[in-house]
């Protein structure tokens, strides 16, 4: 997969999430009732499974190449979990402070799934697709460019833009620069995976226990995205002034001891780049391509009206 082609790729994943999206909007307007979340997902989900398996058929390469299915150790399994809650914290913060902006549209579509399914997209679904289209096709892609930097960055900018609304845009972009970091430092998707499906698993479950078991009283209270944006109105704006800076601090010590656990998972994946030494120089490409600038501008659009709403 050239940058080029990954470029349409991210297109036409963009096209297919706003065609069906277009296709719920005209029902709920003809029908008169109301959105099904879950239903809309699976479409969803299932349109980008169909347009993996059409790419595959164009680039007439195997699952493993396509999506770069690597081996990976025991110990960059375990360091990888390591990562995914080293760098929690700082997108918690980030996540806080959007939610505190702006209004979040994830929790109404949770409030309207059962439990049972709402963990199922976010621990396996989530995990699985948007890491494969991320991190395993659209990242390895513009990687071919042969710039690192500039490759991880729109791939992060993208995986924000697909959430499809401003709050979510601004931390998941920051969650792609870590998975992007991963990525190349494993060399596996596999590994995005299991970070995507621990940071997940500590949001959604993890997080609300202990912080019931640490005050229970203020459970009710905590929103999926951090506990820190809707503490606000009821602690006052000072509260969550120092709150921040308490766990600011708290990120930014965890972010450089992710660094190193980074240089490790790339040790012991035998993975000569950024954290070992830099790769010999070779003839680099264009990252940017006329198919990734439309789909990047078309999914900036439609997260536009939700800064002014």
């Amino acid at each position: 997969m050239t940058p080029k082609k990954s470029g349409a790729f991210y297109l036409t994943i963009t096209m297919a999430f706003i065609t069906v999206q277009l296709v719920f909007l005209v029902h709920y307007f003809i029908s008169s009732t109301d959105i099904d979340a879950v239903k809309l997902q699976l479409v969803a989900y299932g349109a980008m499974i169909a347009i993996f398996i059409i790419f595959m058929i164009i680039s007439r390469e195997k699952p493993s190449e396509f999506f770069g299915f690597r081996r990976f150790s025991v110990s960059a399994f375990f360091l990888t979990i390591l990562y995914s809650l080293l760098t929690y914290p700082a997108a918690s913060v980030i996540a806080s402070i959007s939610n505190y902006l702006f209004d979040n549209p994830l929790e109404v579509a949770a409030d309207e799934m059962s439990a049972i399914v709402l963990l199922a997209f976010s621990l396996i679904c989530a995990p699985v697709l948007e890491e494969f289209t991320f991190r395993g096709v659209i990242l390895r892609g513009l990687r071919k460019s042969g710039k690192v930097w500039p490759s991880i960055l729109l791939s992060a900018i993208a995986f924000g833009l697909f959430h499809g609304n401003i709050t979510q845009f601004i931390y998941a972009t920051v969650v792609g620069i870590f998975l992007g970091l991963l990525m190349e430092a494993g060399g596996s998707v596999w590994l995005t995976v299991l970070y995507h499906f621990t940071f997940n698993f500590f949001g959604t479950i993890a997080e609300p226990i202990i912080l019931t078991l640490v005050s229970p009283s203020g459970a009710d209270a905590l929103p999926p995205d951090g506990p820190i944006a809707e503490a606000a109105p009821q602690n006052g704006f000072l509260t969550l002034i120092i709150a921040l800076c308490i766990v600011a601090g708290i990120a930014i010590a965890c972010l450089l001891i992710s660094r190193l656990v980074l240089r490790k998972i790339a040790k012991v994946q035998k993975r000569n780049n950024i954290y070992i030494k830099r790769s010999p120089a070779r003839k680099e490409s264009k990252v940017f391509s006329v198919p990734l600038i439309i789909g990047i501008v078309m999914s900036a659009l439609l997260i536009v009206p939700g800064i002014f709403v």
